[in-house]
This record gives C-alpha cells, structure tokens and sequence, in this order.
C-alpha cells in the first residue's frame, strides 16, 4: 500500500502537479486529491502499537488476561523483560505489548568478574556486601574470617587459626581451623530481586587458596553463570505457564 502511494505522488510530480491531501478525521487513513489523475484515492495505514508497562507479575498478568482475552497473545520471556504481544485490531496489523521489566540481580555480574585473587580483607568484604545476598551451603565467609598468616621457620607462610601453626601444605593448614575452608561452595539467589515469586537460581564456585601470597580465588565453575541465567528465565516461563493460557517462549518478539 505504501509503495503504490510513493508512485502515484511520484507520477503526479513529474507531471508538474502537486497532490492535495484531504483532511478525512480518520487517523488510520490518508486521503489525497491527484489532479492528474482526477480522482481521490484513500490509503489505509497500521497505527502505532500501544504500551503498557508493569513492575510486577500480578498486574502483568492481570493486563495480559483483561488486553488479550480476545487478542491471541505470545508472551516472551529474556533476560531483560517479558513482554506480551497482543494483535488487537482484528486484522493483525496492529500489535499492543504488554512489558514487565525484570532487572536481574547483581550476583551475575559480580559472579563474572570474579577472575582475580584477593586478600583476605578484600575477600571477606566481598562476602560481606553483594556476595551477602547469596544463600552459601558451607560458611564460607566464616572459615576465611577467622584465618591468621605466619611465617614459619623458612620464611614460608603458614595459617593459624590463631592459637597453634598449622603447616606449611594448604591442606594440613586449614583442615585445624574450627570451620575448614572448602574447596567448593554453592550459592543461592534470587534471579530478579525486585519481582516476587521466582524461585532462586544456584551457581557452584571453586575456592582456592594460594598460602605462599596470602590469596584467595573465588570462581564459578565452567557455565555455571550462563546456567544460572539459563534456570532463571526458564523459572520465569513456569511461573507465567501456569498464570495464563497462552503460549510463552523464551526469547525476544
């Protein structure tokens, strides 16, 4: 429709006249007069999509339902939001969307760049501040807090628990401290804190510790944040599965 617009317009320039649009009232139609031609002619076009916008699940999905009872709606879900695409028009031209807009939690990032050894302090800090929103199966925090460095008659550092010297091997030094250091941990956490009822997501990490320069390494196992990810959006689509009568997809529209 609008490519046989363009021509007509071009055809009635090259002839020197300049078309005359006719004010229909009708904002889903144009209507131009062409002089060369000596007749009106009326092209139809899509009108703009609606929005809407939701913060929670409750008033998303209430929307879909009352919007899309008779709009055939798809729901998409990524990481970023699920939207709701509804054709509302009767023809298909016309496509509303319904947002929620998910802000993911700050444990997947933090998890990332968790690439570097740090000390002592620097790790506990971290396990004290956005690593706290973590449910931790061992104290991880707890066994790093209570570690104290010596040096031992070769200048080599050891860990004390801060009574008696535990050895210079990694193994022997920790396995004395009240709450040993593991070598694995997993944590919980909710995917997107600020939207209840997702459950949480879980990503394993493997814990070193470099005695010799007084470090810790704190590192997610193989695609356990991709997983991670992967787990909270297919937990987004059951929750909405189950809430409305539609077809959900993972992805984007």
């Amino acid at each position: 429709m609008i490519h046989e617009a363009l021509e007509l317009l071009r055809d009635e320039f090259r002839q020197g006249l300049e078309p005359q649009e006719i004010k229909a009232g009708d904002p889903h139609s144009t209507t131009i007069f062409l002089p060369a031609a000596k007749e009106i002619r009326t092209f139809t076009h899509a009108p703009p999509p609606r929005q809407h916008s939701f913060v929670t699940i409750e008033g998303f999905v209430e929307a879909v339902k009352k919007y899309g009872k008779d709009a055939d709606p798809t729901v998409y879900v990524s990481l970023a939001a699920v939207v709701a695409v509804l054709k509302d028009d009767g023809e298909g031209q016309r496509d509303s969307r319904i947002t929620l807009k998910l802000v993911p939690s700050v444990v997947f990032a933090e998890l990332e760049r968790l690439n570097t050894a740090l000390s002592q302090d620097q790790m506990v800090r971290l396990l004290r501040t956005t690593l706290s929103l973590c449910e931790w199966n061992k104290p991880i925090r707890e066994s790093i807090e209570v570690i104290k460095w010596i040096r031992n008659d070769e200048g080599n550092s050891d860990v004390s628990s801060g009574r008696n010297s535990l050895g210079r091997e990694v193994q022997a030094a920790v396995s004395g401290l009240k709450s040993p250091i593991p070598e694995t941990a997993s944590c919980k956490f909710l995917p997107y804190p600020t939207i209840d009822g997702v459950a949480p997501v879980e990503v394993t990490c493997n814990l070193i510790v470099d005695h010799t320069k007084q470090t810790f390494l704190l590192q997610p196992q193989p695609h356990a944040v991709d997983k991670a990810r992967n787990d909270a959006q297919q937990l987004m689509l059951d929750v909405l599965g189950e809430a409305l009568e539609c077809d959900v997809f993972i992805g984007t529209p």
